[in-house]
């Protein structure tokens, strides 16, 4: 009986020897204790203590540089928008003029409102004029730019390039850069251009919907800003901003040196079309093919200024022809003079046209504002 009991004992202990999940040399009297502490819920995660994680190579970085905005500040080159007017009673009501410096923007009752809107008391805020000895500032910086792309040496007649310029800033901003067109011509044309050239600016018109695709001119989808026409020149927004960039905002054309180069680069267009000779009789039988009016043949700065400024290839009207004439005349230009290829000075390679930009503005930026 003893040697069963024994037996039995000895198998116990085996047993629990087997299942005991403490060390061997742990103190029994401290197992209350842990199961206790087990038994608590556990800290919150700011209380819980810092763990050291074994020390790692930390894994490479890639950087992703975003390519500058080559047109950063566009918000600045133009003259407000229609949309963004300010309405005002008398000029304390005006904020600064982004255009001179110090000075308040004009409370001014526009040419349009009488027939647009607010009749004859509405005003509104608007730059102020260049007059004056900030006139001559304007043309000192015109023919700055000329002279960096004419060379008389190469064949380009300087005084008749920069006549022209400024007989065209003259008639369509006053020489104010930055104008936008408010004439009911200008915005039609401007909204049938926007539909029209879509594809010069990487999206599509399918029917009467206009496509725009991630890919094309991120300015493209804020329509109000190709409304009117821009700049100098009265540029038509969406049918020359293609002629610097198709990924230019429109108000690149209200950039003095832009909207220069862009002028050349059309009348550089026109120039060749009519060298080569278009068909401008209405009689389809007949083969005449027109060249130009100058009076000793070829192109002349009435065509050219027909085919930039006007749209029109073929000869306008003589009331149109008397209009240009008369103020070619003011500047000391000959409208019927023939014109080459290189009166239209050296192009702008397209390549370099964003460091021309910034070397050409930096020696305008030379020229003393009054």
């Amino acid at each position: 009986m003893q040697q069963l009991y024994a037996a039995t004992i000895s198998l116990l202990s085996a047993i629990v020897l087997t299942t005991c999940s403490c060390e061997p040399s742990q103190d029994r009297h401290a197992a209350p204790h842990v199961a206790a502490q087990a038994s608590k819920p556990p800290p919150a995660p700011s209380a819980a203590p810092s763990v050291q994680a074994p020390e790692q190579d930390p894994a490479p970085q890639v950087a992703v540089e975003t390519p500058p905005d080559p047109y950063e500040g566009w918000e600045q080159w133009c003259a407000p928008r229609m949309d963004e007017v300010v309405h005002c009673e008398d000029a304390t009501d005006c904020p600064e003029d982004p255009f001179h410096p110090g000075k308040r923007m004009r409370c001014v009752h526009p040419w349009w409102a009488a027939s647009d809107e607010g009749g004859d008391e509405y005003r509104e805020c608007h730059p102020a004029r260049p007059r004056g000895s900030e006139r001559r500032w304007r043309k000192q910086r015109l023919q700055a730019i000329v002279k960096d792309r004419c060379r008389p040496r190469k064949g380009c007649d300087r005084e008749a390039l920069t006549a022209i310029l400024q007989l065209e800033a003259l008639k369509e901003s006053s020489y104010r850069p930055w104008a936008r067109h408010r004439l009911n011509a200008d915005l039609e044309a401007n909204a049938t251009a926007y539909w029209r050239m879509a594809d010069y600016y990487g999206h599509e018109l399918e029917g009467r919907r206009l496509v725009l695709h991630d890919e094309g001119n991120r300015h493209y989808r804020y329509h109000t800003r190709w409304r009117t026409g821009l700049g100098y020149f009265g540029m038509n927004a969406a049918g020359f901003a293609w002629e610097w960039s198709p990924e230019a905002p429109p108000e690149v054309l209200c950039r003095e040196e832009v909207a220069v180069e862009v002028w050349l680069r059309r009348a550089r267009r026109v120039h060749r079309k009519l060298t080569s000779g278009i068909d401008c009789d209405r009689d389809p039988a007949n083969g005449r093919e027109f060249h130009g009016t100058a009076r000793d043949g070829g192109v002349s700065w009435y065509d050219l200024h027909n085919g930039v400024n006007v749209g029109k290839l073929c000869p306008t009207t003589k009331k149109r022809q008397a209009a240009f004439v008369r103020r070619a005349q003011n500047e000391d230009l000959d409208p019927w003079a023939t014109v080459s290829a290189e009166d239209l000075g050296e192009p702008v390679e397209r390549s370099d046209q964003l460091d021309w930009s910034e070397r050409i503005t930096a020696k305008l930026d030379q020229i003393e504002r009054p």
